[in-house]
């Protein structure tokens, strides 16, 4: 069982996973954050009625669950292709390029968390 100080420094600091069993606990949280996103925007396109929110909550939804359960490399990489063009549709559409949302800030928080999934999952591996 991971120390509560232990985990406190691990959910800012991906990079220094050690042990197999850290690198569960940092998965984990990287899922569930991906889940809490998914289900806000599956909550948000039905509420708004945009059918392209409810979509990107399911691509979420799915590809964190399939994370959280199998801790693939592949799923982790996926999340991060899929946030990286939300940031960049974001940045588009704060500029003026495109229409839709244009806060920065979610997106950018889902990018990171994100770049600690893959990490993590590549050091999971590593330490197996």
């Amino acid at each position: 069982m991971l120390e509560k100080e232990r985990k406190r420094q691990l959910n800012f600091q991906f990079w220094r996973v050690d042990t197999k069993e850290e690198a569960v606990y940092v998965i984990k949280q990287c899922s569930y954050v991906f889940l809490f996103v998914a289900g806000l925007n599956i909550l948000l396109g039905f509420i708004i009625g945009i059918a392209g929110l409810i979509i990107d909550g399911g691509i979420f939804f799915v590809l964190g669950f399939l994370l959280l359960f199998l801790k693939s490399r592949i799923m982790a990489v996926l999340l991060l292709l899929f946030s990286g063009a939300g940031v960049v549709y974001a940045f588009l559409s704060k500029i003026g390029v495109t229409y839709g949302g244009s806060n920065i800030l979610p997106a950018a928080i889902v990018f990171w968390f994100a770049i600690a999934s893959v990490y993590v999952t590549f050091r999971y591996r590593k330490l197996e």
